[in-house]
């Protein structure tokens, strides 16, 4: 059973439209991570550009949405390599 989730997990990782959820999620997640950035408050208030309330925002998005890019699309691969795993168990 190990080796068959195993099976899967690589599966997962090796398929385009595994890939192509990990891209899409992120691009999702940086998106939220901003704006929650932004309503925190953080960014520039005056409208300008390079200001460094921007860069601050821009450095506190990556730290909030890199680890959860990570822990999303883990709890993705694991869900589905698991869901694969009992499939094939009942299917035999």
């Amino acid at each position: 059973m190990l080796e068959t989730y195993r099976t899967e997990l690589i599966a997962y990782a090796n398929s385009v439209w595994g890939r192509r959820i990990f891209v899409w999620s992120a691009i999702a997640i940086v998106i939220a991570g901003l704006a929650f950035v932004l309503m925190l408050g953080f960014g520039n208030s005056n409208g300008g550009s390079g200001t460094a309330g921007g860069k601050v925002a821009v450095i506190l998005t990556f730290v909030v949405a890199i680890p959860a890019i990570l822990v999303v699309n883990l709890a993705v691969a694991l869900v589905w390599a698991a869901l694969q795993t009992v499939r094939r168990l009942v299917s035999g």
